[in-house]
């Protein structure tokens, strides 16, 4: 009876120090590898609400005819600030970039210089390309670069009426629009134009000058489709 004991307790002793003996042989138990989890998915990309919605755009502001129509004839001289309307059609191929086809008008009356009532106007028109900086929020900041047309005509008492056409070889126009209302916005701008007279009437011109456009005001833009 004795020695069944004695088996016992030897029994439940072994049972208890082999852990002991596990751990003083392979050291501290390991612990388990973590677990890799998988990358957040990537936030898909907005909607693109503008490609191959065409825009109408309508301006109202004054503009300032500077440099020369000719040699010895600064625009200066003859007119002030006048009226600017204009127009821009634009055709976005992407978010960020549209097509346009623009024109713009200005009538002036004249400046202090002139005596007897000089007057003048202009007319130009061309094509450019719109770069938009943002797409889906009310918020439209945008600038746009161009070239294109212009006749100006400028009446005198001295000299009577000359007719002036030539190029706009650089049109730079930026502004930020509001859109209350997903077809309807409006914002400022400002325009600034750079080019040359090539040709004169009712005499040809003989001494082309460089001649320069400044306009500001406001537009609203109208976008239906």
């Amino acid at each position: 009876m004795r020695s069944l004991q004695a088996f016992a307790a030897s029994s439940v002793l072994l049972t208890l120090l082999a852990p002991l003996g596990a751990q003083a042989q392979g050291g501290m138990p390991s612990l388990p590898a973590p677990t890799e989890t998988d990358p957040p998915a990537p936030r898909p990309t907005a909607p693109d609400t503008r490609a191959g919605r065409p825009t109408l755009a309508f301006q109202l502001g004054l503009q300032r005819l500077m440099g020369s129509a000719e040699r010895g004839l600064p625009h200066g001289d003859v007119v002030q600030w006048g009226q600017a309307p204009g127009v821009q059609l634009t055709y976005p191929f992407r978010r960020d970039f549209a097509a346009e086809l623009w024109g713009a008008y200005g009538s002036f009356e004249a400046d202090s210089e002139c005596r007897g009532g000089c007057k003048g106007s202009t007319l130009a028109f061309g094509l450019g390309a719109v770069y938009h900086m943002v797409d889906g929020i009310p918020f439209d900041p945008w600038f746009s670069v161009g070239l294109g047309y212009r006749r100006t005509i400028l009446d005198t008492p001295g000299l009577g009426r000359i007719e002036y056409e030539g190029i706009t070889a650089l049109r730079l126009m930026m502004g930020s629009d509001y859109y209350p209302t997903p077809i309807l916005g409006f914002g400022p701008y400002l325009e600034f134009t750079a080019g040359r007279y090539l040709s004169r009437s009712p005499e040809p011109l003989l001494q082309g000058e460089g001649h320069t456009t400044f306009a500001t005001g406001l537009r609203v833009v109208w976008n239906p489709f």
